[in-house]
């Protein structure tokens, strides 16, 4: 699991217990990004870029950006 991890893009120290499946390491976030973004592109780790400013089409600092989602997911209560 933790040489799975290294190849995703965790670069914390891991210790090799069976916990580590349940998270019981905290890794930064910027490194589960990139661990997800490998397993959505079918294994090929893709260059991960912080983003340091948003500018809005007249080059201005941008206050908020609006995201418009959708629904992905269905909530049943139990």
């Amino acid at each position: 699991m933790v040489d799975v991890a290294r190849r995703c893009g965790i670069s914390t120290r891991l210790q090799p217990v069976p916990s580590i499946a349940l998270g019981a390491f905290e890794v930064a976030p910027v490194e589960l990004l990139t661990c997800y973004a490998t397993i959505g592109n079918r294994g090929v780790r893709p260059p991960v870029h912080r983003v340091a400013a948003v500018f809005d089409r007249g080059g201005d600092p941008a206050d908020f950006i609006v995201f418009e989602g959708w629904k992905t997911l269905r909530v049943r209560r139990t």
